[in-house]
């Protein structure tokens, strides 16, 4: 049976691993005690860096859908290093966050009472997100008239797209 257990602990860890926990004669429990103390002898410092990493992420290009599943998968890391994170923790880093895209809807997100959870605040962000990428070329073509520079009364608007080479004569 301990043979079985073995085989078990060893076809479930990497190469690296198995070479550093296994040794001759080893039973299955010492090997899942070298294995054990591979994990938790560095806790302390992953969880340091995990935290770090959670608090330091902000969503920079990243589509909002991916920049979720970010947040979300470095706070099921935190969990399982013992440090779980809240729904409201969550929902307030994402929020803070944002590009300057977002910026408007980061400013109510934040003044709603109840905070929404986090699946809610995804839904919103991603249908935004959806809803600025079908109104950009409405956007690119106004701003056309203008030459595309912004004035000093006001933001810059995005300029025109520019014509393809066989329509420039």
């Amino acid at each position: 049976m301990d043979c079985v257990a073995q085989t078990w602990l060893l076809g479930t860890i990497s190469d690296n691993l198995t070479e550093t926990v296994s040794e001759r004669r080893s039973t299955a429990r010492t090997i899942w005690l070298a294995i054990e103390s591979q994990f938790l002898r560095n806790q302390a410092t992953r969880t340091l860096f995990a935290n770090a990493d959670f608090r330091n992420f902000c969503q920079g290009d990243l589509p909002v859908a991916d920049c979720c599943w970010l947040y979300k998968r470095k706070a099921e890391d935190l969990r399982n290093l013992g440090k779980p994170i809240s729904d409201r923790t969550l929902v307030l880093n994402i929020i803070c966050d944002l590009n300057e895209r977002f910026a408007a809807i980061g400013l109510h997100l934040r003044h709603t009472t109840p905070l929404p959870s986090f699946l809610q605040v995804r839904d919103d962000l991603c249908i935004m997100e959806l809803t600025m990428a079908k109104t950009a070329p409405a956007a690119a073509l106004y701003s056309g008239s203008s030459g595309g520079k912004g004035s000093s009364d006001g933001p810059c608007q995005p300029a025109a797209p520019p014509k393809p080479p066989h329509q420039l004569q």
